[in-house]
């Protein structure tokens, strides 16, 4: 018995294969009727750039309905698509950060909802919230670090939150003590009890999401575990080494937040919200000099690491934590 040629059989009644190469040819039984051949390389090249996408695309998003997940269900191709551009979105922004970008405003609720989630997709370090103290001050905090501070500290900090830090010096200077003396440190200045009449003029709202944590700080030739609920940045968060500090410079943990890591953008501060009242501010970092016994390490209006007598009012720009 003779073996019947493909023109005498219907597509529907060949036998499959998987192995094929490019010169083979591909039957198309078209769908108004009838038949047409296709060498296979030939169609992989027409899906391969109808994936790419442009007018001469054929392949597109629109063609898919949906998409089938391991566990059977399915997710509509469109929800998927939006999903993946939305997180290109927040990495770009994130990487974008501390090269220069300034982020866009969140909504506090829904921000505190997503870190409790930890959907640290849904929002880029740079982004930040406006708080209206009850001065009338608006504050711009940006979001400094993700989980900055997790399982840190002599009591480790086990929930997900965020650092914020002003993008601004706030109205009023500070100085650390009227004595000119770096005694004790951060923690034998006045700067502790002055943060904390700052913190009683935010918005009801920020205070409920502000959490205490345990700092290592710079006491000025030792150290010690303290519990901060607002403080200064140390200077190792600020440029990630330890500038005019001694060897205990502060901060539980040992590298700059993430906001300053590429650059002085946001590490350079004005005073007042959007800079209104000075365009470049020295202000404060957490820790001591450790070269003389009357300084405390700061941030230059020019974006240096600098130091200043403890008696110089200067600019004072927060670190909190959310969560």
């Amino acid at each position: 018995m003779s073996v019947l040629s493909v023109e005498t059989k219907k597509i529907t009644e060949l036998t499959s294969t998987m192995d094929i190469t490019d010169n083979d040819l591909v039957i198309v039984e078209l769908v108004n009727g009838g038949t047409r051949k296709m060498v296979y390389g030939d169609l992989m090249v027409a899906i391969k750039q109808s994936l790419l996408g442009g007018d001469d695309s054929v392949l597109t998003t629109a063609n898919i309905s949906d998409i089938q997940t391991e566990d059977g269900t399915k997710v509509s191709a469109s929800s998927l698509i939006k999903s993946m551009n939305d997180l290109g979105i927040v990495m770009f922004r994130e990487q974008k950060a501390s090269y220069g970008y300034f982020g866009i405003e969140q909504d506090i609720d829904e921000l505190v909802d997503w870190v409790r989630a930890g959907a640290w997709d849904k929002f880029a370090i740079g982004d930040y919230i406006i708080d209206t103290r009850t001065t009338g001050e608006k504050v711009i905090w940006e979001v400094a670090d993700k989980n900055g501070y997790l399982h840190c500290g002599d009591t480790p900090l086990e929930k997900n939150h965020i650092l914020l830090v002003s993008r601004d010096c706030f109205n009023d200077k500070q100085s650390y003590n009227t004595d000119n003396t770096n005694a004790g440190g951060f923690a034998g200045s006045a700067m502790p009890d002055k943060l904390i009449v700052e913190k009683n003029t935010f918005s009801a709202k920020l205070r409920g999401y502000m959490t205490e944590i345990r700092r290592m700080e710079n006491n000025k030739g030792a150290w010690s575990w303290a519990t901060r609920e607002i403080c200064l940045p140390s200077i190792v968060e600020l440029i990630g080494y330890g500038g005019f500090a001694d060897q205990y410079a502060g901060g539980p943990i040992c590298h700059s937040l993430a906001l300053f890591t590429g650059g002085n953008a946001h590490l350079m501060k004005g005073s007042g919200f959007n800079k209104a009242i000075e365009e470049r501010t020295v202000y404060w970092a957490q820790d001591p000099s450790g070269y003389d016994t009357i300084r405390f390490c700061s941030i230059s209006n020019s974006g240096y690491s600098y130091s200043l007598g403890a008696n110089n009012p200067s600019g004072v720009a927060p670190l909190i934590v959310l969560s």
